[in-house]
């Protein structure tokens, strides 16, 4: 499964580093610190981008409903794991 109109890539962690690394053999080395940094604000602006959870209109189909909040239940908690 990839995504057809970007670029496919891999996460490697290191000690005290995180290496990106593309299929087409370009790569990226940053610390880990800032990679954390670098995460927590696309999560933020992914938030921001789809707004308050709480606003949501939840599907009517009880297994989507729960898939739903599942999803934000781990969203925030691993958000959560990488502020700490």
């Amino acid at each position: 499964m990839g995504c057809n109109s970007g670029v496919e890539f891999a996460v490697t962690h290191g000690n005290k580093f995180i290496e990106l690394s593309t299929t087409g053999g370009n790569g990226w080395r940053m610390s880990t610190e800032s990679y954390r940094q670098k995460i927590l604000v696309l999560a933020n602006d992914v938030e921001q981008f789809y707004g308050p959870v709480s606003n949501k209109i939840l599907p009517s189909d009880t297994e989507e409903a729960q898939a739903f909040n599942q999803f934000w239940r781990e969203w925030h908690e691993l958000k959560r794991m990488i502020e700490n």
